[in-house]
C-alpha cells in the first residue's frame, strides 16, 4: 500500500466516524466530486492523482494551524458554490 493509499483509507476511516457509517467508495465519489471509478483506482494504488499528492505534500510542510486554515477556507468557497448551484451531493447528502 503506498503512502496515498495508506492517507485515503485513513480519511475513508476518519469520515465513516463523522458520518456513523462505513462509507463505501461510492460515498467517497459523491463527496469528493469524483467518479466512483476513479476513487476505486486510487484506493487500489492502480492510479494515483498528480495533483492530490502534491496537495497533500504542500499541506505536509505547513504548520498544523495554517494547514486548518487552509482547509477552512477551501471548506467555506466549497459551500458558497455548493449554495449557487443547489449541488446535488447535498441533495443526496451522506447519512
Amino acid at each position: 500500500m503506498n503512502k496515498l493509499q495508506k492517507t485515503l483509507t485513513d480519511m475513508q476511516l476518519r469520515l465513516s466516524v463523522v458520518h456513523g457509517r462505513r462509507l463505501t467508495h461510492e460515498d467517497l465519489a459523491l463527496l469528493a466530486h469524483a467518479s466512483t471509478r476513479a476513487v476505486g483506482e486510487w484506493m487500489r494504488g492502480s492510479t494515483t492523482p498528480a495533483a492530490m499528492s502534491s496537495v497533500l505534500n504542500l499541506m505536509a510542510l505547513l504548520p498544523p494551524e495554517d494547514v486548518n486554515a487552509v482547509l477552512k477556507a477551501w471548506r467555506e468557497t466549497k459551500m458558497q458554490k455548493t449554495k449557487a448551484r443547489g449541488d446535488l451531493a447535498n441533495s443526496k447528502s451522506i447519512q
